[in-house]
C-alpha cells in the first residue's frame, strides 16, 4: 500500500525534517519514524520520507504539514500487524479530529 500525503503548510518559518528508517538519528530534524518526526515538528514544517517501507501503527496529524514521499511506489506506509489481528491490520491516520483508515 502507497499513501501519499500532503496538508496545507504556512510558507513562513518552515523546518524541513526527514524521515529515514536506516540512517534517522531520532533527534532534531533526523528521525526513523514518521511518527516521530510529526511529533518534533511545528505546524508549517515539511516531512521528508526517504525511500523504503514504514511500518507505522497510527498517525496523529493536528498542524498544518506539507508530508512528502520519494515517489509513487517507492515510500510505502504500511500498519503495524498486531498479535491480536495478524493479517488484515490497519493504519488509522487522524487529521484535525477526522479519522482515514487505510
Amino acid at each position: 500500500m502507497a499513501v501519499a500525503l500532503f496538508c496545507s503548510a504556512n510558507a513562513f518559518s518552515q523546518t524541513t525534517f526527514t524521515v529515514n528508517a536506516t540512517t534517522g538519528t531520532n533527534n532534531g530534524t533526523s528521525w526513523t519514524t514518521i511518527d516521530g518526526a510529526i511529533k518534533a515538528c511545528a505546524s508549517g514544517d515539511i516531512i521528508e520520507i526517504s525511500a523504503g517501507t514504514y511500518t507505522e501503527k497510527a498517525l496523529a496529524i493536528a498542524k498544518d504539514l506539507t508530508i512528502k514521499g520519494a515517489g509513487m511506489g517507492l515510500t510505502i506506509i504500511q500498519p503495524l500487524a498486531t498479535q491480536a489481528t495478524g493479517n488484515g491490520a490497519t493504519l488509522a491516520l487522524t487529521t484535525n479530529g477526522n479519522t482515514i483508515t487505510l
